[in-house]
């Protein structure tokens, strides 16, 4: 719990951020922190929506606190806290914070790691 402490103290430092992304980085290289999966934090203000570009790799987006719809194509999801649900590759997504007072606070991950590294990654415009 002593990470989700450092986010949501982060997030009240960044108040002005629509939008804060966090990735897990080696503290020895300072690349990716896994060679296969890449692992994020990804918070969302109140009334707020993101879209998420159509990429080469699926994401499974994880809800760890707060209300949010996850629109994947023509499918709309509410995840209950702790839910999970995934985007396929080559998918959009969008993420709409539900009305509250509090941010959405969801943990991506994905396997854009492993495909910068076989050069596969994409990102559809």
């Amino acid at each position: 719990m002593q990470a989700l402490a450092k986010l949501q103290a982060l997030s009240v430092d960044q108040a002005d951020l629509d939008v804060m992304l966090t990735t897990n980085t080696s503290l020895k290289t300072g690349g990716d922190a896994q060679r296969i999966c890449c692992f994020s934090s990804l918070t969302l203000r109140p009334a707020r929506t993101l879209l998420l570009a159509a990429r080469s790799p699926a994401m499974v987006l994880h809800r760890i606190e707060g209300g949010a719809t996850v629109q994947i194509d023509v499918q709309q999801f509410t995840p209950a806290v702790a839910d999970t649900c995934c985007a396929l590759g080559y998918i959009a997504a969008v993420l709409t914070k539900l009305p509250a007072s509090t941010p959405v606070l969801l943990f991506p991950v994905d396997e854009s790691t492993l495909q910068r590294k076989l050069g596969l990654y994409k990102i559809l415009d």
